[in-house]
């Protein structure tokens, strides 16, 4: 199964010059905003994939309703990952973390694969054939 990862075009540039995906948790400017709340820190551990090669917004909770940016500029394919469903890893999610994340009209965390450790990437332009 091929797996993706949406993100803006700023961080695209920095994942492309090094090939990885790092937990927010990992990362100076993201980590700081996700500690406030104890779900947030749980999240910040986190690194987020999907199965789906186009970004649906509301599927994949890339809405930008709580971070005001748009995360489906560029996206990135897993060539190395030691990912889990989240169908699975919401077991080990706390209750509150499950609630934020699935109750947004319309998502599909049947898409959703997550990682705890860097995951490598190549850059893959939407609308490229592989």
């Amino acid at each position: 199964m091929k797996l993706y990862h949406f993100t803006t075009a700023a961080r695209a540039a920095r994942i492309a010059q090094s090939g990885r995906l790092l937990r927010p948790h990992d990362m100076s400017d993201l980590g700081d905003a996700l500690k406030s709340t104890t779900w947030g820190r749980e999240l910040a551990g986190l690194i987020w994939m999907t199965d789906l090669d186009i970004p649906h917004r509301e599927a994949l909770g890339l809405t930008s309703h709580s971070i005001q940016v748009d995360r489906t500029e560029a996206r990135f394919r897993v060539t190395g990952a030691d990912a889990v469903s989240w169908m699975v890893y919401r077991r080990k999610a706390s209750a509150e973390l499950v609630q934020v994340l699935e109750s947004a009209p319309g998502v599909m965390p049947m898409h959703w694969f997550v990682a705890t450790q860097p995951i490598t990437v190549v850059h893959d332009p939407i609308g490229v054939a592989a």
